[in-house]
């Protein structure tokens, strides 16, 4: 059995090297595009529910149910919360988010969220996109946009 030379040791190591670093940067490339792509979704969601929400403040309509596809495990929630007043900065007022969490700093970061002027409330504190849909109701109840899963 031949000697191997510490050149070739050094070689082999390089070569490990080589392999680890691509597979690191495959990976992170990955993670962008994925989180683009969840982005987009969101807002997209987002903005659907903006649309039905402005139709019954219009009185265009008096309640709507309908599905949105969304960034699938992320949240849909509303800030401030009844239990904390705490809410995304660039909220003065009422936030529907969609969030990787219903928290304030992860909505902040990396969520969309969206204000309204009017009340708005919710028979939960957050709404859980399972599987990439969600299906919502959302209708006017005592002059307040309430909003439900259904």
């Amino acid at each position: 059995m031949a000697d191997i030379t510490v050149e070739e040791i050094v070689k082999i190591g390089l070569a490990i090297l080589g392999i680890v670093l691509l597979l690191y940067l495959s990976v992170s490339l990955y993670g962008i595009f994925t989180f683009e792509k969840e982005v987009n979704q969101a807002h997209s969601s987002m903005d659907r529910i903006e649309t039905n929400i402005q139709k019954i403040i219009n009185k265009e309509i008096t309640e709507s149910e309908f599905f949105i596809e969304g960034p699938d495990r992320w949240e849909l929630v509303l800030f401030p919360k009844p239990t904390n007043s705490e809410k995304p900065g660039n909220c003065e007022n009422n936030c529907l988010c969609l969030c990787k969490t219903p928290k304030v700093d992860v909505c902040e970061e990396s969520g969309v969220c969206r204000e309204f002027t009017e009340k708005i409330k919710t028979d939960k504190e957050f709404f859980a996109i399972d599987k990439g849909v969600l299906s919502l109701k959302i209708s006017l109840e005592n002059n307040e946009i309430v909003v439900r899963q259904v």
